[in-house]
């Protein structure tokens, strides 16, 4: 009777903020910055979060364990939406295949982008429970054998259940990745390595479809879903092999729960119920510093989706007349923006905390948003290049150009504002990207049903004009206050009144 009156007495105050913690949190913060007791790194910067003596603390892992569990986890989310992509070129061959309009075969390849708006939650709940470590493996077995399941189904609707499930499995690296990620580096680290793992989701559905287009040209559509299910085997016995886990309530875990490579079960001293700890996400949409950005964040991002499911069409029709391969290999442009918008991003958001870490001077993870401004220019640039040109030019470089221009502020826009929301509530880190993952995919998965038809009947000019005049209009309504107010509104806001729950 107590644990279910404790339980309730958590939910009637589950909204309520503790805007003292908050400012203690900061105080506290700044004097582990001037205590000369403090572990600080080999170049002398103060180290936050401060490490355990314990070396099983993943933030005290040599560097090479953390290295390995690094590319473990970024390639499981690279797959993810490789998985995804791989056959966005093929979309006439899978309207002929399964006997369906070439609208209906979109479906396909853009339909499960909503079971990864509504997959992690799920997912991220069951982490607190059994770690994220079986979640991560048994997540990509399920998604590994639903793409076999994908290659052999024979009927349309076959097919979809397929790639629900398929979804579902590797929802968990999208905020699992970053999670365990953030679990194994401090603060003046993290930009960079959050920046490998995000920009391997960035790029990874242009890896899909440069993958696909051979594959869909001299082999068949089902071959990229085979090939997809190695891919996933591969993610699973990367997890396995490289990467323990990475879950550590300092005071909480018991002495004989450490171990490194096996099944480590989460214990805390108050273990709340499921549903408790899957309704912590809607709690997160109430935090403004959180929910803004990640907002804008969606807007901006939604038509990406739409350019990769819409592209096959584009080029493979007059006056391109591209071969499937060479609709595959145009994803290469996406790639370059990707990789050089990261090049970017990840050094400068690290140089930003590292300069303040050496000089004592307060650090607010608003001051991460410095960064954000070449895309907030670079992202609206590339997608009226890639319109106009398209509509107008007629030649394949100038509209590859624009979406390479597109996607390097992506990148530069996901490492920054994702970076920023785990730095604001690292004890709710996973529970943050929720929300930008929530709208990353809800937002994305509107665009697909609509843009081929608004092209056909208006141009492209039209509507990536419009796309890039939302990204511009809606920066100052949702992400600008935070950048100005932002310590201003946290402390308003107070923290989540729930305790740790990464």
């Amino acid at each position: 009777m107590e644990d279910k009156t404790g339980e309730k007495r958590d939910l009637n105050v589950q909204e309520s903020v503790s805007s003292s913690e908050a400012l203690d949190d900061e105080l506290g913060e700044q004097r582990q910055l001037h205590d000369a007791n403090a572990k600080r790194s080999k170049a002398g910067i103060v180290l936050i979060p401060q490490p355990s003596d314990d070396p099983d603390d993943p933030l005290n892992w040599p560097a090479w364990r953390k290295y390995l569990a690094l590319a473990a986890l970024s390639f499981g989310s690279w797959v993810c939406y490789v998985t995804a992509t791989i056959i966005a070129a093929g979309t006439p061959k899978i309207a002929k295949d399964l006997h369906v309009t070439k609208a209906q075969a979109t479906y396909v390849l853009t339909t499960p982008v909503i079971i990864y708006a509504v997959g992690p939650l799920i997912l991220v709940a069951a982490s607190h429970f059994i770690g994220r470590r079986p979640v991560l493996i048994i997540g990509t077995l399920v998604s590994a054998i639903s793409c076999f399941g994908c290659a052999v189904s024979k009927t349309y609707g076959g097919v979809l259940v397929a790639r629900y499930f398929q979804a579902l499995g590797a929802a968990g690296p999208l905020i699992l990745g970053p999670a365990s990620v953030k679990d194994m580096y401090f603060r003046h680290q993290l930009g960079k390595m959050v920046g490998i793992n995000t920009i391997l989701l960035v790029i990874s559905p242009f890896c899909g479809g440069i993958i696909g287009g051979p594959i869909l040209q001299h082999l068949d559509w089902r071959w990229s879903q085979w090939i997809s299910g190695i891919l996933m085997f591969v993610a699973f016995f990367g997890y396995i092999f490289l990467v323990p886990e990475t879950i550590y309530v300092r005071d909480s875990f018991e002495a004989g729960d450490k171990t490194r490579w096996g099944f480590r079960i989460p214990k805390r001293k108050h273990q709340h119920s499921f549903l408790f700890v899957f309704t912590r996400p809607i709690v997160m949409f109430m935090y403004p510093a959180v929910l803004l950005p990640c907002f804008w964040f969606g807007i901006a991002y939604m038509v990406h989706v739409g350019i990769t499911s819409n592209i096959s069409l584009i080029f493979e029709s007059k006056p391109f007349n591209f071969t499937i391969i060479q609709a595959g290999l145009s994803f290469f442009s996406g790639l370059i923006g990707a990789f050089t918008g990261e090049l970017f991003a990840g050094p400068v958001v690290d140089y930003l905390a590292t300069r303040a870490l050496k000089t004592g001077k307060t650090w607010v993870p608003e001051l991460r948003f410095r960064a954000i401004w070449l895309a907030l220019f670079m992202m609206p640039v590339g997608l009226i290049v890639f319109g106009t040109t398209i509509q107008f030019v007629k030649k394949w470089v100038a509209p590859l150009v624009g979406n390479g221009i597109y996607i390097f502020g992506v990148q530069i826009m996901t490492t920054v504002i994702q970076t920023y929301i785990m730095e604001c509530y690292p004890e709710q880190a996973m529970e943050a990207a929720l929300v930008l993952n929530f709208f990353r995919n809800i937002l994305s998965f509107i665009p697909p049903f609509f843009l081929n038809e608004w092209i056909v009947k208006s141009g492209a000019a039209l509507p990536f004009g419009i796309f890039a005049m939302l990204a511009v209009v809606f920066f100052p309504i949702l992400v600008l206050p935070v950048i100005l107010k932002g310590p201003a509104i946290r402390k308003w806001s107070g923290k989540p009144n729930w305790g740790k729950t990464t």
